[in-house]
């Protein structure tokens, strides 16, 4: 009874309080709500910019072709991380200057974590229940906000395909080098089985094996000087290499691009188109030479059984059926290497757009009206502990002195 008698006393000399000092309590939050307006207008305003990108249900543009549709949940939360890879942020830094744009002294100890935090604040990625994917950008000036929206929509479709493509580029590499490997050990087969029959064998026969060491022997020619070309030139897929090059010389006639990274890109676009005919040409033949390469073998085989009864040697019958074995093998390792040839050569189908960004001069923030409210309560609520603080402090020194 005693307690709730207390607290009752308490609550009484609290109402008393404001009641008597309520003229102090509005001066305060009155005062707050003023300053908070006069500090809202030293912060640079915000505005809003968004665009809405829809994923593709598959990277293979023949499951498109009959598949005609958007993207899952899946595709959706996969487009949402690679947005938010850094190679996105660094990309967008190098192009806009953010570190300028947000203020941030790259002398600084731990300015990149300021970036990151500012960029993550500023540019945001949402899935919607639409199975879309909505990107905002929130910068100082409408026009930044807008290029920023736009530049992150292109940019998504080249760095989807490098990721995809980079697996798909080291296992056509690895099959590759199966393949060579392949093929040495049926060709040393093949010269062992015209060493056993050297004195067996037909002139048909010896005239094919001709060919085949001639053809075998172009190709090695041709192939090392596509190599030598790739080396001298520096790229592996010259159309991939090309149009890096086309893309950042358009970023230097946009003045986007330093002059010296201009005037390299432009030297090296040069070199590149000078022995584009000359690469397509040697691969054209590549092709085709082994697609030979393989109908000779193969009827190397056929003559080799027909041409058996000349010669009774247990050794070549070995010799022919690991022959045998291993063109096989060569035939099967060189559909493996032509479909990933095609897996990565094939375009990776483009995210959908929707809607491209547009700049907005309407500001998003500050909100003065959001931050006067916040000063008149934040005044009003700190003015009231304070006079709650003084008025005990009193009563207790009161209490002392008596």
């Amino acid at each position: 009874m005693e307690f709730l008698q207390g607290e009752k006393d308490a609550a009484i000399r609290f109402l008393k309080l404001i009641f008597n000092r309520w003229k102090t309590i509005v001066i305060a939050a009155l005062l707050s709500g003023i300053l908070a307006l006069v500090a809202t207008t030293f912060v640079k305003p915000t505005y809003l910019s968004y665009g809405i990108i829809f994923p593709t249900p598959s990277h293979h543009s023949v499951d498109l072709i009959k598949h005609q549709e958007f993207g899952y949940d899946l595709d959706v939360d996969r487009l949402v991380q690679t947005l938010e890879s850094v190679l996105i942020r660094d990309s967008i830094n190098a192009r806009f200057n953010l570190t300028e744009h947000f203020g941030i002294d790259t002398n600084a100890m731990g300015w990149q974590d300021n970036l990151r935090m500012n960029f993550i604040k500023s540019v945001r990625y949402e899935g919607t229940k639409n199975l879309s994917v909505a990107i905002t950008a929130e910068l100082h000036t409408p026009e930044m906000s807008a290029d920023v929206v736009n530049a992150i929509i292109d940019m998504i479709d080249p760095i989807r395909s490098s990721i995809l493509k980079k697996n798909t580029y080291q296992a056509m590499l690895s099959i590759e080098g199966e393949y060579l490997q392949k093929s040495q050990t049926v060709a040393k087969l093949m010269d062992t089985i015209q060493i056993l029959r050297k004195n067996n064998t037909s002139a048909a026969l010896d005239m094919l094996y001709q060919e085949i060491k001639q053809k075998e022997a172009g190709i090695a020619k041709d192939r090392a000087e596509l190599n030598a070309l790739r080396s001298k030139l520096n790229f592996r897929d010259l159309d991939s290499k090309i149009e890096m090059l086309d893309e950042l010389m358009s970023d230097a006639r946009q003045n986007k691009a330093s002059d010296l990274d201009a005037k390299s890109a432009e030297k090296e676009l040069a070199a590149l188109n000078a022995g584009k005919a000359r690469y397509y040409s040697l691969t054209d033949k590549l092709e085709s030479e082994q697609e030979l390469l393989l109908l000779l073998r193969e009827e190397f085989e056929k003559m080799t059984t027909t041409f058996e009864p000349h010669v009774g040697s247990l050794e070549l019958d070995q010799v022919v059926k690991m022959y045998e074995n291993e063109l096989n093998q060569l035939i099967r390792l060189k559909n493996q290497y032509e479909e990933a040839r095609f897996a990565y050569e094939r375009p990776i189908p483009g995210v959908y757009v929707v809607t491209r960004a547009k700049p907005s001069y309407k500001k998003t923030g500050p909100s003065y009206l959001t931050n006067a409210m916040a000063g008149l309560f934040g005044g009003m609520f700190i003015s009231v502990l304070l006079l709650v603080f003084l008025d005990k402090l009193g009563r207790v020194k009161k209490h002392l002195s008596s």
